[in-house]
């Protein structure tokens, strides 16, 4: 899951985000970066990069897709019914 706080940021090696070519390979927040899903806020002078939601509507388009993907993982029972 995305461990990405979206009002905070997330700290991340900036060549973590260029080095992946495969999507295989590609780790999560680097493909994020690359959809347009979080943008470089800031580099350090340890070339560590922080990574934040680049506006309002793409903060509530991830928030729905975190959503959905949560709620398809979940299954819910309704209360008093048996599986027996």
């Amino acid at each position: 899951m995305l461990s990405v706080c979206l009002n905070q940021g997330a700290v991340i090696p900036a060549l973590a985000l260029v080095t992946s070519r495969s999507l295989d390979e590609i780790a999560i927040k680097a493909f994020l970066q690359q959809a347009g899903y979080l943008a470089i806020k800031d580099f350090d002078s340890d070339d560590m990069a922080t990574l934040g939601v680049p506006n309002q509507e793409v903060a509530v388009s991830l928030a729905q897709l975190i959503f959905d993907l949560c709620e398809q993982m979940v299954t819910v029972t309704p209360f008093g019914s048996s599986t027996n």
